[in-house]
């Protein structure tokens, strides 16, 4: 039995926000010397003095969203067990949930539920 592939990708500027975000915090919390701050303006002024004066706190958040976004992919991951999605797709939609966090969740779960109706 073949089945009908319900993985959908996500806008392409869904993609922007989240993994530009999260590279910047994770350069900032573990490699702030290679971030050109004078390029943000005065966002810069403020990136910089966190990334030097408050890197513990830097990595704990990074460390936390990066948790934040594998707990999503593995809820996602669960809704799609419990859909009976294919493989393929199970591993789609984590990957993708993974790096996007609640913009990716949100139609999965809509899909999802489509199908089951």
């Amino acid at each position: 039995m073949v089945q009908n592939s319900t993985f959908r990708f996500s806008k392409w500027y869904s993609y922007l926000l989240p993994i530009s975000g999260m590279t910047l915090f994770g350069v900032m919390a573990y490699y702030p010397s290679i971030i050109p701050y004078g390029y943000f303006g005065p966002v810069g002024d403020f990136l910089y003095y966190l990334a030097y004066n408050h890197q513990s706190l830097l990595r704990l958040g990074f460390v936390t969203a990066c948790l934040v976004h594998f707990g999503e992919a593995s809820y996602g991951l669960m809704l799609c067990r419990r859909a009976n999605v294919s493989t393929k797709d199970q591993v789609m939609w984590f990957m993708q949930t993974f790096l996007l966090g609640f913009p990716s969740l949100v139609p999965m779960k809509k899909i999802l539920k489509e199908k089951s109706s």
